[in-house]
């Protein structure tokens, strides 16, 4: 619960939000400034960062470029500051990057835009804020064209527009829209992304990626090229971090050593047989290959400059925000899941800015097939129904996890407890991410954007209402008290036929024969584009 002094900072900051919505400047720099005094005596650095952030804003609209780009460069030095403390929420770094390569662009400054808008792009996809990622995603697309590389504008637009219609902001799109439609027309050959290093992978992996990214019109095959490579990658990195694991003489328990089992060998048996002679001799076969250095180690320290090739070029292993992107964007259900991936964010920000910043330890990862709904409320909530790679590091004991203001289950947890969990009689995984360090001041910015793409990519085939109720019945079952006040800013609980009623408008939908729901938008022979 807050306190009565952070009670009173939200008020000030609030005023000075509606104060500065209201061409109030004067008024909104006087509410921020004492905010900021006061979050400075309390040694409240991500507060300081909030209202430094506001101020750059404030003499942005002003006309004063370089003062909001100093303002703002506190406002990151700040929230860099804030990372460090342990727990620590650091909020709207996102926004502070975007506006701060906003102002490099505009001076001339187009490498550091570049790497800034960027930057803002994986945070953005990583947190999954639609609406935000619309806007990178058009500075993006204009300094593409005023760099004279049209077929990447085409493709910046093309994900702009899509972010848009799962936004449901209609202005964005129609926006969108307008700016492909001379480019379209102008005939520039439009490709799925230059691909770069393969990344060693095997002919019959690296064919398919070539071979989609050349004609960008078959997002089914788009999208099996793409698991496909991430397994084979992932399941390398997973396979590294055990012979590492191994080398630093770690005990792993019986149960660690059948995660790595099942992930490797496609098993989806809930319950592990530590007694299955196959299991034991890849126990026993693993370690001979790892003292006989058969197999390439990965040691931690590794992972943060290691990258994987995805569709259209490559991308660090903690860009699980890119990785993340390009799956929901071809109707896939696999995610990537890395912990601490926000703060080698948070370091790859100090290094644009030139700032001191101490590199993330990483080494903790899950990738699998997450279940239709990944959003309650304000929190993204990824049922893992099946694990194609998992980090040896990840605590093998734990059925569940939360950081970040997210949640993850694990394969072996029963649907029945994941069935209640929002429930009041077992509302364990509810209580777990409430009790995480960011859950309080964290969170999605648009339940009824991920709710909107979690149900285009259920309905890939043809469902009745009833059918979606039945799967959705927890997310959309608002009648118990633990929803209360739990929706991002500005939302409300809205009914499922709603929802649906929406997207049929913006296209996301259409209803067939039977009354049954469809989304046809990840159909073959439409063209996807990942720039």
């Amino acid at each position: 619960m807050a306190s009565a002094g952070e009670a009173r900072q939200d008020d000030l900051f609030q005023k000075g939000i509606v104060l500065f919505q209201y061409g109030d400047l004067d008024g909104a720099e006087a509410s921020f400034q004492t905010g900021l005094r006061a979050a400075t005596a309390r040694g409240d650095r991500g507060g300081e960062g909030s209202y430094l952030h506001e101020l750059g804003l404030v003499a942005q609209r002003r006309g004063d470029p370089d003062l909001a780009l100093e303002l703002l460069r506190k406002s990151m030095r700040a929230k860099l500051a804030a990372a460090s403390v342990k727990g620590a929420a650091v909020p709207h770094v996102s926004e502070t990057l975007h506006v701060l390569g906003a102002l490099e662009d505009n001076r001339g400054n187009r490498g550091a835009a570049q790497q800034l808008f960027s930057l803002a792009r994986e945070y953005r996809e990583a947190e999954r804020d639609y609406d935000g990622l619309g806007s990178t995603l058009h500075s993006l697309a204009f300094m593409a064209l005023t760099g004279g590389d049209a077929p990447a504008a085409i493709g910046l637009f093309m994900q702009a527009l899509r972010a848009g219609r799962i936004s449901g902001d209609r202005g964005r799109a129609q926006k969108s829209a307008m700016a492909l439609q001379p480019l379209l027309a102008a005939g520039y050959a439009v490709t799925g992304g230059t691909a770069s290093a393969a990344r060693d992978l095997p002919p019959n992996l690296a064919e398919p990626l070539a071979r989609e990214e050349a004609g960008p019109h078959n997002i089914p095959a788009a999208r099996q090229a793409l698991e496909n490579a991430l397994v084979f990658q992932l399941r390398r990195i997973a396979r590294g971090l055990l012979a590492d694991r191994i080398l630093r003489s770690m005990a792993l328990s019986g149960l660690g050593w059948w995660h790595q089992y099942a992930s490797l060998h496609d098993i989806s048996a809930e319950e592990p047989a530590l007694d299955d002679p196959a299991f034991l001799r890849f126990r026993d076969a693993f370690i001979q290959d790892v003292l006989h250095r058969r197999v390439a180690r990965i040691r931690p320290e590794q992972l943060l400059e290691t990258k994987l090739r995805v569709l259209g070029g490559e991308c660090f292993f903690w860009q699980e925000g890119r990785v993340n992107q390009q799956l929901a964007d071809l109707g896939s259900s696999c995610r990537l899941v890395v912990v601490n991936a926000e703060r080698a964010r948070l370091h790859r920000a100090a290094q644009i800015l030139n700032e001191r910043h101490p590199p993330p330890m990483i080494r903790s990862f899950l990738f699998g097939a997450v279940g239709p709904s990944t959003a309650w409320a304000k929190f993204s909530f990824y049922e893992v129904g099946r694990e194609f790679a998992v980090s040896p590091y990840l605590n093998e004991l734990s059925p569940a996890f939360a950081f970040e203001c997210r949640g993850v289950s694990r394969q072996a947890v029963p649907r029945r407890f994941l069935d209640t969990v929002i429930a009041p009689e077992g509302h364990e995984i509810w209580h777990l991410i409430e009790k995480s360090p960011f859950g309080s001041r964290r969170g999605l910015t648009s339940w009824k954007a991920i709710m909107c793409e979690d149900l285009c990519r259920y309905l890939q085939q043809p469902r009745t209402l009833h059918e979606m109720l039945i799967e959705f019945h927890a997310v959309f079952d608002f009648s118990n008290g633990l929803y209360t006040g739990s929706f991002p800013p500005g939302e409300q609980p809205q009914p499922l036929p709603d929802l649906l009623g929406g997207m049929c408008q913006d296209g996301l939908a259409v209803t067939r024969d039977g009354g049954r729901y469809y989304s046809p938008i990840f159909e073959e022979g439409r063209r996807w584009l990942l720039a």
